[in-house]
Formats: structure tokens, C-alpha cells, sequence
């Protein structure tokens, strides 16, 4: 789960998307019930996509990761 900057403080703010029938917590009760957790996140993402070697930020945060752990200098 990746959450949008300004749903995250939504959520420290008012409480409203993990309170009952709350978008999270409707998405994370639908996740416990499910046998294949991988299948089901796959299928159905949430918030917004996570960021990959396509993405044009990429390079900052290769270079974020790399400085935190211990990665190749490129991949």
C-alpha cells in the first residue's frame, strides 16, 4: 500500500479511513479474508502505484535506497 501524502494525513487528522466502512480498513477486511494475499494486492492495489526503474524519479530514489542499504551503484 502505497497512500497519497494528502490521504495519510487524512487519516492522522480525522480517522474517518480506518474507522468502519473507512476505504482502508474495508480494503484490509477484505485482505484478511482472502487466501492468497499476494493474488488479492495484486489484483487489487491500493493508493498509488509504487515507484519502479520506469519511473522518471527513479534516480533520486536509487540513489536514496543505495545510501540507506547496501545496493549495487546501479542495477
Amino acid at each position: 500500500m502505497f497512500l497519497q501524502t494528502y490521504l495519510a494525513l487524512l487519516i492522522v487528522e480525522t480517522g474517518n479511513s480506518l474507522g468502519a466502512g473507512g476505504d482502508i480498513r474495508v480494503y484490509l477486511e477484505k485482505l484478511s479474508a482472502v487466501e492468497d494475499v499476494e493474488k488479492f494486492v495484486e489484483e487489487n492495489p491500493f493508493g498509488q502505484m509504487p515507484i519502479s526503474e520506469s519511473n522518471e524519479s527513479w534516480g533520486f530514489y536509487f540513489k536514496v535506497m543505495s545510501a540507506m542499504y547496501s545496493l549495487p551503484r546501479s542495477i
